[in-house]
């Protein structure tokens, strides 16, 4: 994805370290599913958006 996005992602990684210890898993799993959402979407691959979305949706599931 563009520069912007990887930065701002890893800054919400960092910010992630400051969520509850049982919290922290689940969401460190669900920024690394924005970031293969928007790099599906850049790259045309509907296969790796859905794919993104299920990771998303299963780190947020808990």
């Amino acid at each position: 994805p563009e520069p912007e996005m990887g930065r701002i992602v890893a800054w919400l990684h960092a910010e992630a370290r400051n969520a509850p210890l049982e919290m922290q898993e689940s969401v460190h799993r669900a920024l690394d599913g924005v970031l293969e959402f928007f790099q599906g979407l850049e790259q045309g691959d509907e296969q790796q958006v859905d794919a993104a979305v299920a990771r998303i949706n299963l780190a947020t599931a808990n």
